[in-house]
């Protein structure tokens, strides 16, 4: 049987929303030497979208956990829609939706960047640091 599939199929330049924030959360570890973590866990979504959430993570501290945000895309990866905690939300100022949303690779991107250098993430990272050198 012939092949009607392109050649090209795997080749992209794109990289997907999760794959951003896995190399983040990475990132996260590397800044604090592993003090504090993120992780990135996927919810499954429904049947036309993706669902993930973006953790903050102490591993001192029996792997306590803060929810900073979570995303969701469809198939097509951009938009993606960014639901926010609501003391960031409020110092990003975008209203009572608690939402962000990113049309592209490079808006998504920005939008972390906001978030991660927002006042109440910050203060949430250097929390744990600080308890974590007092054990």
């Amino acid at each position: 049987m012939e092949n009607l599939w392109p050649q090209n199929l795997t080749v992209t330049q794109r990289k997907a929303p999760v794959t951003i924030l896995r190399e983040q959360a990475s990132l996260l570890g590397e800044a604090t030497q592993n003090i504090v973590k993120a992780n990135v866990i996927s919810k499954g979504g429904s049947d036309t979208m993706f669902l993930y959430i973006f953790l903050i993570v102490a591993p001192t501290f029996d792997n306590y956990h803060y929810k900073l945000f979570t995303i969701r895309h469809g198939i097509d990866l951009y938009p993606v829609t960014i639901s926010l905690d609501e003391a960031i939300a409020a110092e990003l100022d975008i209203g009572s939706e608690k939402e962000m949303l990113a049309g592209s690779e490079a808006e998504f991107i920005e939008i972390l960047k906001r978030i991660f250098h927002s006042k109440r993430t910050v203060s949430i990272v250097q929390a744990i640091v600080a308890q974590s050198t007092a054990l």
